[in-house]
Order: structure tokens, then C-alpha cells, then sequence
């Protein structure tokens, strides 16, 4: 099985823009260091993260979500191979949804962060929502 997709790596710089509108938004600027849990909740893997969420000692949470597969078949590259079906279907990364919360459990900013496949299956882009 195909495990990991290079081209994903994409998301990592949204997540630091992300980050950093969020530390000049908090009334906190010192957010300190994070305490770091991850979740492995994937019905067919239990070694894939499938969200992570990060306490800092400040009190303020930040929720990472992995949106992992997808069954649209639509969105599979053209020429796939039938082994890669799969990988597709239940391990590839189609969005991110970043949560930060106040240590009051106030939700201070949320996005949602889609991923674009080109028909070849490489990412051509993403598409990034404040919800």
C-alpha cells in the first residue's frame, strides 16, 4: 500500500500562517510550549494520526484534524493502479481542520484547509476557509 505522499507536505506552511495569525490575534502572546497528543483513530490502521491536539501552557488548545480518504471515485487520479484504490479511498489526505481554543474552551479561530488533486494525482492546490 502506498503509505505517504510527498506533494502533501503543502499543508505545512498554511498550518505556520495559520499559527502565526493566531498568535497575533491571542491576548496571550507568550502561548509557552505545547503539550502534544495524538490520536490514532483510523478504522483500518491503528498506527495512522488521525488528529492531534496541542495544549500549550498558557491553557489555549490547538485541534489538528487529518480528513483521511474519500469515496468519491471522482477524485481518484485517472490512471490508478488497482492496488493504489485503497490508499485513495481510506488513507489519502483530502482536508485539515486547525481549531485553536481560548483556555476557556472558546473557539478563537477555525479553518478548513481542502486539498486539490490534479486528474494525475498530485496536488495542484488547496483552498483555505475561516469558518
Amino acid at each position: 500500500m502506498i503509505r505517504a505522499v510527498p506533494n502533501e507536505n503543502i499543508i505545512y506552511p498554511i498550518l505556520d500562517l495559520i499559527r502565526k495569525e493566531v498568535r497575533q490575534i491571542t491576548p496571550d502572546s507568550s502561548l509557552g510550549m505545547p503539550n502534544v497528543k495524538l490520536y490514532r483513530e483510523h478504522p483500518l490502521d491503528k498506527d495512522t494520526v488521525t488528529s492531534i491536539e496541542l495544549t500549550y501552557e498558557s491553557g489555549h488548545v490547538e485541534q489538528v484534524t487529518l480528513g483521511l480518504g474519500n469515496d468519491d471515485v471522482n477524485t481518484y487520479p485517472e490512471n490508478m493502479r488497482k492496488q493504489e484504490y485503497e490508499y485513495y479511498r481510506h488513507f489519502r489526505l483530502n482536508y485539515v481542520v486547525i481549531t485553536f481554543l481560548s483556555p476557556s474552551s472558546d473557539v478563537i479561530t477555525d479553518y478548513y484547509i481542502g486539498l486539490d488533486y490534479a486528474k494525475d494525482g498530485n496536488l495542484e492546490g488547496n483552498k483555505v476557509v475561516k469558518r
